[in-house]
Order: C-alpha cells, then structure tokens, then sequence
C-alpha cells in the first residue's frame, strides 16, 4: 500500500508547510484546458475533458491541492480520468474491504476530488510515491470531465481554479480554527522525514473553460417565447393607457 502510505505523509506534509517560506524555485505554473460541448445529445456529447496541465518542471513535486469552480447551474462534475499518468482514486477505498496491493501499487497518482456540487467547486488532491515529472516538460496529471446538463448552456463558461482552503469547517481538530490557503505544490522525497517538505508557488492560470453549443431544449424555446408575449402585451396595455 505504498501508495495510499505516501498519500496520508504527504497530506501531513502539506499541512506542516503551511506558514512556511515558500522555496525560490523556477517558476511553476497549473493550467486548465479548454474544451467544446453540445448542449443536447448523448451524455459522452455533452462531456467536455480538460487537461490540467502543470509547467515550469514538476519532477520535484510529488503532492497537489487546489480547487475548480464552475457554474452548478449548467455543470455536472463527472469526476478525473487518466491521461498518461495511472490513477487510484483514494475516495474509494474502503479499509474493511482494501483492494488489491497490486492495483494500488501500479497506479503512479493517487487522487481524491471532493465535489461540493451544491457551491459549484471540487477540491482535488493528489500525491505520488515518486515525483510527478522525470524532466521539465510540462506533465498532464489528469483530466476533469464536466458534463453540462441536457438543454442548458450557450456560449463559453470559464472553469475557474483557485488554491485550496482549510478551516474549522474541514480541519478544525488539525488546529485550523481560521481559513488558510494550503500550498498548491510540495515536494517530500519518499523516503525523507514529513519536516522537510518543501511547498512551491504556483501561478494559477484561469484561462481554461468550456464552449457549449447545440441550441435548447424545446422547453426553454416555449418559455422565451412566453417571455416575448408578456413583454409585447405590457407595452400595448401601456401604449392604451
């Protein structure tokens, strides 16, 4: 279970940096990509896929954390899928039912999305046994799949991304009694002690977002159409008075 291990050590880690100086280092940034959807169709039609994207040199980072925004009205959040890094989904482990060690130890990422679909935002964090990059090419880690909902939607819509925020209401016994930003990058060797993690700045790019077309349902062309006649017959009771 080196995996699930690294994950908790890091999740440690990333709380006892918090307050830190953060280390000088080459510049890091995290990108969300851009996709195009229809608004009508089958649910792999209406799915959009966004890379994240890190660049800058992430071969010495091996832990995540930041959060996606998006518009709860016209979105579903579907979940992360691989790109060319092997995922486990760590919200899915249950201790009194494990999976299997091998499945866990293939997988280089090992992820949780916490999807508050009720505020439109997902809080993702992810940690690997080994540094998420052998080079400084940029690395794509995973992919989050929205799936705007059957009729609705038309034009662009931006998926925001924002580091993440702890506080009483998620770590109050971890001694978080006030709100604070969690780095969005540490690096900890594997085989190195919790204190000497080291977080990263990250440039947070919000330039990512998805395009939906395919025109309405048929519902809301009835509704415009309402609209449309009470406005024409209010300004012919007005013109009559």
């Amino acid at each position: 279970m080196k995996s699930l291990k690294i994950f908790s050590v890091l999740c440690l880690a990333v709380m006892m940096v918090i307050g830190v100086d953060t280390a000088a280092h080459a510049a890091k940034s995290l990108e969300v990509g851009t996709d195009n959807v229809l608004n009508t169709g089958d649910e792999s039609a209406r799915t959009a896929d966004l890379h994240i994207t890190l660049k800058g040199g992430f071969n010495d980072v091996n832990g995540l954390a930041f959060t996606l925004f998006y518009d709860r009205a016209v979105f579903d959040f579907v979940g992360l899928t691989e790109d060319i890094i092997s995922l486990y989904d760590g919200g899915t482990y249950d201790p009194d039912n494990p999976p299997d060690e091998e499945a866990v130890a293939s997988s280089n990422l090992v992820y949780m999305a916490n999807d508050k679909s009720d505020e439109g935002r997902v809080l993702i964090a992810a940690a690997a046994a080994n540094f998420l990059a052998n080079d400084t090419n940029d690395v794509v880690p995973f992919v989050a799949q929205f799936r705007v909902k059957e009729g609705l939607g038309n034009g662009f819509y931006p998926i925001n991304v924002q580091a993440t925020i702890i506080g009483p209401d998620t770590a109050y016994d971890a001694g978080y009694h006030v709100y604070s930003p969690i780095p969005v990058a540490v690096g900890l060797d594997p085989a190195a002690d919790p204190t000497t993690a080291t977080d990263f700045e990250v440039q947070l790019t919000s330039v990512g977002g998805i395009t939906v077309g395919g025109g309405y349902a048929i519902s809301g062309s009835v509704q415009y159409e309402e609209r449309l006649y009470l406005v024409q017959r209010d300004r012919a009771l007005r013109a009559s008075e």
